[in-house]
């Protein structure tokens, strides 16, 4: 520590505050991710996808049975991975549950990074607040649908990235990595096409880019 940071009790009283807020946002998480840790399940729908997947790693192709064509899934993506795990001969049940609580982990992560870049103020002697990832890890619903063995918080996880690299878009390629983790979203879910349009909506209203 020089000199002149010894005698500037703002800056420490920031860099304090700062530490404070990081460390309670922090604390706060593994809150939420303990809760989603023991509320742990897998509901019956997920069985769905999993025979889907095992049939696809089987070489029957992605059927519920063999031999009948029919598409009784609507997560592609999620089926694909979870036959990518049972391909690894991982259990699906596993699998499933722990990328659910991955990407709960990843989407809090996501909305505490976006509140860093977005309303950070350096030297600013304010308490951080990351509204959005507080509000996520005392979701109780939220806790619930981090596992389940469907695609709902990896579809979360996609979403939330998405829309975070569209607002700190620095130039136009950026805008295309959001779009391909958009289209991500789609395959895991189709109404994930609502974000797409919600996102072109903000493109073209967006003053940034219109100037």
């Amino acid at each position: 520590m020089n000199a002149n940071q010894k005698t500037n009790p703002a800056l420490l009283s920031y860099n304090s505050k700062i530490t404070l807020s990081l460390l309670i946002t922090a604390i706060i998480s593994l809150y939420g991710i303990s809760k989603a840790i023991s509320l742990a399940w897998v509901t019956d729908d997920a069985f769905i996808s999993f025979r889907y997947a095992k049939n696809l790693i089987n070489g029957h192709g992605l059927v519920f049975n063999i031999g009948e064509r029919v598409e009784g899934y609507t997560n592609f993506l999620w089926t694909i991975l979870i036959a990518f795990g049972m391909k690894l001969n991982i259990d699906p049940l596993l699998f499933s549950k722990t990328l659910g609580l991955i990407s709960y982990a990843l989407t809090l992560s996501i909305f505490i990074y976006l509140s860093l870049r977005l309303f950070y103020k350096p030297r600013r002697a304010a308490i951080f607040i990351p509204v959005t990832a507080i509000c996520l890890s005392f979701h109780h619903e939220y806790h619930i649908f981090a596992t389940g063995g469907l695609e709902t918080s990896w579809f979360t996880m996609l979403v939330s990235s998405g829309f975070a690299v569209l607002l700190l878009a620095g130039n136009d390629r950026t805008f295309i990595y959001a779009g391909l983790i958009l289209v991500l979203a789609v395959a895991s879910r189709p109404d994930g096409l609502i974000f797409i349009a919600a996102s072109l909506l903000y493109i073209l209203l967006t003053e940034e880019y219109l100037s």
